[in-house]
């Protein structure tokens, strides 16, 4: 996540996530910055590759690599392709297509986002925030709107989500 939809070319990528309840988000959270719909194709798990449509004319391929066993660091390594390119790389497709309404903003100084899944994973809501420094991650305090800690929750991860769906929050962590 950087201050478009979805970055430049790579960097290290240092957020905290975080559970959401929709129904009380703030009233104001479109106003506070930009709304984006995301549908998101991952096209490997291993490793890490996604196709993203952004809106009704973005399209973007990227790689995560992980940085750390907590899932506080990634690399991310991500480019914008063409139409074409991405439909061609659509038919890769491994699990389900995410979909989601992104709020981006700042909160505390950092930037923010909320993302509100539909479809398969409707009922789903997360806040992620995003670090210059891992030092700047560990000392954030949410504010009060944010829910339950679900950073090194390796459920919560997109790829996950759309490999295996909504977590069963009876399962361990």
């Amino acid at each position: 996540m950087s201050r478009n939809p979805n970055g430049g070319a790579e960097n290290i990528e240092i957020e905290r996530k975080f559970l959401l309840d929709s129904d009380n988000f703030p009233a104001d959270l479109a106003a506070r910055g930009s709304v984006y719909q995301f549908v998101q194709t991952y096209i490997s798990y291993s490793p890490e590759l996604r196709v993203r449509k952004v809106d009704a004319d973005g399209y973007y391929f990227t790689m995560k690599l992980p940085k750390d066993n907590i899932g506080l660091s990634r690399e991310e390594i991500e480019f914008p392709i063409t139409e074409r390119e991405y439909n061609d790389l659509l038919p890769k497709q491994e699990g389900a297509a995410i979909y989601k309404t992104r709020y981006q903003f700042y909160e505390g100084g950092h930037l923010a986002a909320a993302d509100v899944y539909s479809r398969e994973l409707a009922g789903l809501a997360v806040a992620e925030v995003e670090f210059e420094t891992v030092a700047q991650a560990e000392r954030y305090t949410p504010p009060a709107w944010f829910g339950k800690e679900v950073t090194s929750d390796q459920r919560y991860k997109n790829a996950n989500l759309a490999r295996y769906g909504l977590p069963n929050d009876s399962e361990p962590v």
